[in-house]
């Protein structure tokens, strides 16, 4: 069996570095390089001890433009040739560089380095030739993204990563082989001749989204209580108090553990970035922020009326990878907005709901990074477009509007499920099946609207098949990143799930790099 060079993303945990050991004893995958956020002293022996011949690299140290070339050989520049094959990709990349202000990492400064942790990546793929790429967490970090880019769309090295979103009320999970098509790994089945049935968890995840009563996921409503607990002035100040005494211990609240941007100094100095102090007190000012952003939001809020004929546009949190990544160049709703108010009928109006989560008090709490008051007041502009309760019920709003529209959010998903034509701004996970419009230009937005005027429904047949080659793609062995500790204690045998985990890596690989 021929060698596999592999460099692994998120796999610093012991209980990860056993599937990776897996792959290396029974499919010969040689584990080359391995980088995360906090490779510790526990973890780096550990990898030593099991991978002798593998880098380690912190990300966070990436993250904070410290680049080490001491052990990855000789420098391997970027040419034009390498920046071309990313140029469709470097404006997302560039956008959501973390900077607390907009003002304090410059354009130029961004570009420099964007162009500093690419030619890392360059000498490290130039020297050490993976032949994959596996990362257990979604490529969206500076790191971690720029890695995956290279790899994907310049080296056309194989790539593999677990994919977030939600599959079955996020009771299956699969691997993905590209940020760019969500949906291709399901599309594969989808589209093939193969007679599928759905299964029993297929027909129950449908049969709750089509309810008249119908609620939120379980994995959302999981999410708010969560963000709930987080948000509790209790819970923070326990937060507060812990850094506090890590600080007295061991210096913990000077440490730098993010890559916030905090001054004009140059990028690539450390103390151009927040401490963990200065990080907390950051997400606190955020808080208030938020609060203010949603006294300016309910000024212009008006009442739904559901007997008009209206486009629902379900707003998505910001800054999150779903739309900055997912979402490409559609990440600015206000080009989606464009179109819609452009291609609907002059007794139209569309209906934008924003998401509860921009105004979250939780430690995600940022919010009004992505929204201010002229963004309100932008969207106030246009004539056939009216603001309404983030509260407002979901599945009011989509049974009674024409269409629903989204970048890359859920409610299109289900809006078909339920009967409602959808419009999807991107290749998002479900904008592979047939009864979802995916919307790339101004013409396909033209002509789904003709076809829905002209009384267009989804096909529910359509819709069950997709359903079913999602179960059929998916897994129930693959654990969320952000659960996986928890999860794995809960197993009567680790060993067992983790190699099932190792099993599922080199399938989702031989499905789609067989040749």
């Amino acid at each position: 069996m021929k060698t596999k060079k592999v460099i692994y993303n998120d796999f610093f945990d012991a209980h990860k570095l056993k599937i990776a050991e897996h792959l290396q004893k029974k499919y010969n995958w040689e584990p080359i390089l391995m980088f995360g956020k906090k490779p510790d002293m526990d973890s780096k022996v550990l990898i030593n001890k099991k991978f002798p011949s593998c880098a380690i690299i912190g990300s966070l140290d990436m993250r904070q433009a410290q680049f080490d070339y001491s052990d990855i050989g000789q420098v391997k520049p970027l040419d034009e040739e390498i920046l071309s094959s990313l140029s469709n990709h470097a404006f997302n990349y560039l956008s959501n560089l973390p900077d607390p202000t907009g003002n304090n990492f410059s354009y130029e400064e961004r570009k420099s380095y964007y162009f500093d942790i690419l030619k890392y990546w360059n000498t490290i793929i130039k020297n050490l030739n993976p032949d994959i790429f596996v990362s257990y967490i979604f490529p969206h970090t500076p790191s971690c993204l720029s890695l995956y880019l290279l790899c994907k769309h310049h080296y056309n090295i194989d790539t593999l990563f677990v994919n977030p979103f939600p599959m079955l009320n996020n009771n299956h999970r699969m691997i993905s082989t590209s940020i760019e098509k969500m949906d291709e790994t399901i599309s594969k089945i989808y589209k093939s001749n193969e007679n599928m049935n759905l299964g029993l968890d297929g027909i129950k995840y449908l049969d709750e989204i089509r309810r008249k009563d119908a609620k939120p996921p379980s994995h959302i409503i999981k999410v708010r209580k969560l963000l709930q607990q987080t948000s509790k002035i209790g819970n923070r100040i326990k937060t507060l108090l812990g850094i506090i005494l890590k600080t007295l211990k061991n210096g913990y609240g000077l440490k730098i553990d993010n890559d916030w941007k905090k001054n004009n100094k140059p990028y690539y100095k450390i103390n151009s970035r927040m401490n963990n102090f200065e990080n907390f007190f950051f997400i606190e000012k955020l808080r208030h922020k938020n609060k203010r952003l949603k006294k300016i939001y309910d000024s212009y809020v008006t009442k739904a009326d559901l007997t008009k004929k209206y486009i629902y546009f379900a707003a998505q949190y910001q800054p999150e990878a779903t739309t900055s990544q997912i979402g490409s160049y559609y990440e600015n709703f206000f080009l989606v907005l464009d179109i819609l108010s452009a291609v609907i009928p002059d007794d139209w109006i569309i209906y934008y709901k924003e998401n509860p989560t921009i105004f979250s008090n939780s430690v995600i709490a940022k919010g009004s990074l992505r929204r201010d008051k002229y963004y309100y007041e932008k969207l106030a502009n246009y004539k056939n477009v009216k603001m309404i309760s983030e509260n407002t019920n979901t599945f009011d709003l989509i049974d009674n509007a024409q269409v629903v529209s989204t970048v890359t959010g859920t409610a299109a998903w289900e809006a078909v499920v339920r009967g409602v034509p959808s419009m999807a701004f991107s290749k998002t996970w479900y904008s592979g099946c047939d009864s979802v419009f995916s919307i790339k230009t101004f013409k396909d937005a033209e002509d789904a609207i003709k076809k829905i005027i002209n009384g267009y429904k989804p096909d529910q047949g359509d819709i069950e098949r997709y359903t079913a080659a999602i179960e059929k793609v998916a897994s129930k062995n693959i654990i969320p990143q952000n659960m996986f500790n928890i999860e794995i204690a809960k197993h009567e045998n680790p060993e067992k799930i983790l190699i099932k985990i190792a099993d599922e890596f080199h399938d989702a690989h031989l499905d789609h790099y067989a040749n």
